[in-house]
């Protein structure tokens, strides 16, 4: 399996990343999205949870 065969998987799919650093959540947004995956940024912890309550993800990066 090559990394577009892994990635065509993924396409889709949807992500919430959690952290403080805006920069770093900047980065991986757009790194991740460009693999076709919808992607959520979160730069207040504690508001995740209630986030959570209305809206699913396949992954939480925290």
């Amino acid at each position: 399996m090559v990394e577009k065969d892994v990635i065509g998987e993924h396409k889709g799919a949807r992500l919430l990343i959690v952290d403080d650093d805006h920069k770093l959540c900047r980065a991986l947004k757009e790194t991740i999205s460009g693999w076709g995956i919808k992607t959520k940024t979160m730069t207040e912890p504690g508001r995740v949870v209630d986030h959570l309550k209305n809206t699913s993800y396949n992954v939480v990066l925290l």
